[in-house]
Formats: structure tokens, C-alpha cells, sequence
């Protein structure tokens, strides 16, 4: 289990701090994470309560509609993008998956989440649209369903 050390969430705090310039409050924290909230959004930033990994959700309260950052980040990071379109083209071509691949090292959850707050913040604008953040979780479901098929 997961729990976010008091350093882990200082550090989160202060990556998070463009939020809090902007007006959202510190709602919740509990050892797992915390929550900012302004108005009719919620950014949820935590750590996996079983699972060794950190995620950030976006929440629109009024919709009651929640969005993963990392999900969005298929899409929107050219570099997770970039890895998921290489793993498509390698599954057509029926290149086994650890071929001819370096082992990458697995990232930490503060890592994880420093990472998703830098996407937050340069794409903080259009993340406060619904239909932009549905756009992108389908198109994000899309390239995973071409990976699968």
C-alpha cells in the first residue's frame, strides 16, 4: 500500500501551487493524497490505495464527471504518446513486446505525479472544458483499442 509521506505531499504541494494561485483550496488530505477545489472543479492528486503508482483526477462537480490525468496524458504527452503509437506498430508487425526493448526503469509515484502536474499546468486551460477532456479520453481509448485489436 501506498500511503504519501508528509515530504512526498510537500513537495506535491509546492509542484501544485499554480493551482492554489488560482484559487482552489486545500479541501482534503489524508495520508493517500489530497484534494484542491474551486468552484465546479476538484483536482484529486493521491497515490493508489494497492498499488504502487500516483494519479491525479480532474473532477467537474456540477457533471459528476471524473477524468484521469494519466489516461489524458496518452494524448496530450508527447512522449507517452510517442511510446503507445512505437507499441501499436509493433504489435503489427509481430515483433514480440520485450524484443529489442531496454528495460525502462520503473517510475516512482512522486515522479508519476510530478510529471502529471507539469501536464496539468500546460494544459490547465483547455482541461476546465468537459468536451475537451471527453475528446481526449476517447481518442486516448481509441489508440488503446488499436493496441489491443
Amino acid at each position: 500500500m501506498s500511503i504519501m509521506s508528509d515530504s512526498d505531499r510537500a513537495q506535491l504541494l509546492e509542484d501544485a501551487g499554480f493551482l492554489l494561485d488560482k484559487g482552489y483550496v486545500l479541501k482534503k488530505s489524508d495520508e493517500y493524497g489530497f484534494d484542491l477545489i474551486r468552484e465546479n472543479m476538484m483536482f484529486s492528486i493521491y497515490y493508489e490505495r494497492y498499488e504502487d503508482r500516483g494519479e491525479i483526477s480532474i473532477r467537474f462537480l456540477q457533471e459528476n464527471k471524473i477524468f484521469h490525468v494519466s489516461w489524458l496524458a496518452h494524448i496530450l504527452d508527447k512522449d507517452t504518446n510517442d511510446s503507445l503509437h512505437r507499441a501499436i506498430e509493433r504489435k503489427r508487425e509481430n515483433i514480440p513486446f520485450n524484443q529489442g526493448v531496454t528495460k525502462i526503469k520503473k517510475q516512482s509515484s512522486l515522479d508519476k505525479l510530478k510529471k502529471l502536474l507539469m501536464l496539468v499546468k500546460d494544459n490547465y486551460n483547455n482541461l476546465l472544458d468537459i468536451d475537451f477532456c471527453r475528446t481526449i479520453k476517447e481518442e486516448s481509448t481509441a489508440l488503446y483499442q488499436q493496441f489491443l485489436d
